[in-house]
């Protein structure tokens, strides 16, 4: 069912943006965008980030919650989880969502990593949002990359084959995915 569902999925590339807060110009990026839809876990099947392709911490997932005072512009808990040395650890944020361009938010770290903000946008998309495409800035400490998120932690190879064929014809996409790893439990093996 899901292999079906994927060989007829019409792929939504996003329009460019015009280079709204810490963006660069031409990432792809929608005009509208319900922060709702964000919420929940999200398994990293692919990336070129290099905290996630060194091997030290793994099996990586985003969980967004949207602030229920907050907004607007919408404000998101974020949670990045991950294994590291038999334990699980995690990064947290807050994601502030534009105004102008809903689709970008600025995620600025909690704790120790208040000092960091980075932007991203959702830059691409599956129609039903089962999968996403992030673009994402850079920061102080770590340069700027691509992550492919899914709700589910792997992805047949029809679904990737469509990825990477949304990735390899948009411009800014091409390039800014170059080195992309899809990772273990990605319908790699």
């Amino acid at each position: 069912m899901r292999r079906r569902f994927a060989a007829a999925l019409a792929l939504t590339v996003l329009a460019p943006a015009a280079g709204c807060g810490g963006l660069p110009p031409n990432v792809p990026a929608a005009s509208s965008l319900e922060a709702s839809r964000l919420e929940g876990g999200w398994h990293v099947l692919a990336s070129n980030f290099p905290m996630w392709l060194d091997g030290k911490k793994t099996d990586p997932i985003f969980i967004y919650h949207v602030q229920p005072d907050a907004g607007p512009p919408a404000v998101l808990d974020d949670s990045v989880a991950y294994n590291e040395s038999g334990r699980r650890e995690s990064i947290l944020g807050t994601d502030t969502q534009d105004a102008a361009m809903p689709s970008h938010f600025t995620w600025r770290g909690k704790g120790l990593l208040a000092a960091f903000a980075s932007d991203w946008v959702i830059a691409a998309a599956a129609p039903d949002f089962s999968w996403i495409v992030l673009y994402f800035t850079k920061t102080l400490a770590t340069p700027e990359g691509v992550d492919v998120i899914s709700r589910t932690p792997s992805a047949p190879p029809d679904v990737r084959a469509a990825i990477s064929s949304t990735l390899s014809q948009d411009p800014f996409l091409a390039a800014k995915s170059q080195g992309l790893v899809w990772l273990g439990g990605s319908g790699a093996d």
